[in-house]
């Protein structure tokens, strides 16, 4: 008997049935991106109960300890998320309009195959809410193909914003909170799809907690007494180790941490309301039915660091607190309540979508999919180390700002790294080289590169080099295979 006979023997009506079908067919799936989200900050407020709907997902689902983004720079680690590939293959070199973000995207066709376009083409109702690329706002009447929702910021203002409604402008209400907004639009598309009973695709990016990071009024007064993670590299005694663009950083004075800990207290605010907006998604997949049938998939643009290594806030460089992000999967096959050690990359999320939706993957992509550890299989073969890329085009301070109290940050030369389960190895554009043992060392506080044999440096340079290079099939191969 068919399943759609069966069903009506049931009493279902013509449309749950058309539900019912297109559910057990293809599953929803929702990513959410948040924007300078470092792991630390988040994975210890789940702990402490302190975002309530973020730690339903973790107890209910897979948290990946190991998730790191290939780029710590917005526009660029976006293109990867959207594309499945690295930086020197994608080519959004930065958040800048002449070498990066939505200027450089569009100019290079990228915006023809996405993760969108192909779940499209596999037949789901496809929607972006909150932030796409920086400088899309020099294009607001623009939607990108693939698309059949579109709603996506033209500024980064927390209030009094505007937005891109399907290509028309239109502007907040009142005071109205941006996070709250793509919170409701989000939901009237799940509702939409559900009744067209069709499958969806939501990609859901908040401003927060990018600076200015200002939370909502009923927010306001939350953690105000808490205080940046104290961990052993927070204002590092010793940097003479470090490069010359650590080494310049003074020690953070008492007025300077002070500063720290107020961004941190308002980057905590604006984070609950980012823990409503998963709670408002999860009730109106609750709503439709159809939370059963419906992946939903949390993580960040980038990290960030607050103190580590006497950086008062930024991101950019190689260190774990800019390169290690949140990833939280929930879904209708996920481990309960488990924590995946794996190494997994942001250039993973649209092959892993694509994967859970039955999409065609093209050769272009770089990254691998995540769906069997969402399933619960062990592969026999897994990454073993990957590439992070500061490419020379980066000519921004890496997200530094007026709350530093710092004066003028140091400038982050360009690298490539190799990080690899339990070591990263950096090569800067200056000559200047950083290694350490994850295992021993886990806060970057003894960086062992002069130290290092000429045998072993020559092959971690010749890894890292391979790996600039490598582009589809080829950077699979390549970090698989031990050094």
């Amino acid at each position: 008997m068919r399943r759609r006979e069966f069903l009506a023997m049931l009493g279902l009506g013509a449309l749950e049935q058309q539900r019912q079908v297109a559910a057990a067919a293809q599953p929803n799936i929702i990513l959410i991106v948040t924007d300078d989200l470092d792991a630390r900050s988040v994975d210890d407020a789940i702990q402490a109960r302190q975002f309530p709907a973020l730690a339903a997902i973790a107890a209910q689902g897979l948290t990946f300890t190991n998730f790191f983004v290939t780029t710590p720079s917005c526009a660029p680690s976006r293109a990867s998320i959207f594309r499945g590939q690295y930086v020197h293959n994608h080519g959004v070199w930065s958040n800048d309009s002449k070498h990066g973000g939505f200027a450089a995207f569009h100019r290079r066709g990228n915006e023809q195959s996405t993760v969108a376009t192909w779940l499209h083409d596999a037949g789901y109702r496809t929607g972006l809410f909150g932030k796409y690329l920086n400088g899309y706002e020099t294009a607001p009447h623009h939607v990108p193909t693939g698309w059949d929702r579109w709603e996506a910021f033209l500024d980064g203002k927390y209030v009094h914003y505007t937005l891109s409604d399907n290509g028309h402008v239109v502007s907040s209400h009142g005071g109205a909170y941006d996070t709250d907004e793509i919170a409701r639009r989000t939901a009237d598309f799940i509702h939409d799809s559900a009744s067209a009973g069709v499958p969806f695709f939501a990609y859901v990016a908040t401003h927060a907690p990018h600076l200015p990071a200002r939370p909502p009024k009923r927010d306001r007064h939350a953690f105000s007494q808490a205080q940046a993670p104290r961990v052993p590299s927070f204002n590092e005694a010793d940097v003479s180790d470090k490069p010359d663009y650590v080494k310049k950083e003074k020690l953070l004075s008492k007025h300077k941490i002070h500063k720290i800990d107020q961004l941190y207290q308002k980057r905590m605010q604006t984070m609950l309301a980012v823990d409503d907006l998963v709670g408002t998604l999860v009730q109106a997949l609750d709503n439709e039915g159809v939370r059963q049938q419906t992946y939903l998939l949390f993580t960040s643009d980038n990290g960030f660091l607050l103190g580590e290594h006497r950086r008062a806030e930024g991101k950019g460089s190689p260190y774990e607190e800019a390169i290690l992000v949140p990833m939280l999967v929930v879904g209708p096959d996920t481990p309960k309540g488990q924590r995946e050690q794996r190494l997994a990359l942001n250039i993973d999320l649209a092959p892993t979508i694509a994967a859970l939706a039955g999409a065609t993957v093209p050769d272009f992509v770089d990254g691998r999919s995540l769906a069997p550890l969402l399933q619960g299989n062990s592969p026999g073969q897994w990454r073993q180390q990957f590439l992070v890329e500061r490419p020379t085009h980066s000519h921004h301070n890496a997200g530094q700002g007026p709350h530093a109290g710092h004066g003028k940050p140091s400038k982050i030369p360009a690298f490539n790294a190799l990080r690899s389960t339990d070591s990263i190895y950096v090569e800067y554009q200056t000559g200047e080289r950083e290694d350490y043992d994850l295992k021993k060392d886990p806060f970057e506080l003894d960086n062992q590169a002069g130290s290092l044999a000429p045998a072993d440096q020559a092959k971690l340079s010749a890894r890292l080099a391979d790996l600039v290079q490598c582009s589809g099939d080829r950077c699979r191969l390549l970090d698989t295979q031990p050094l």
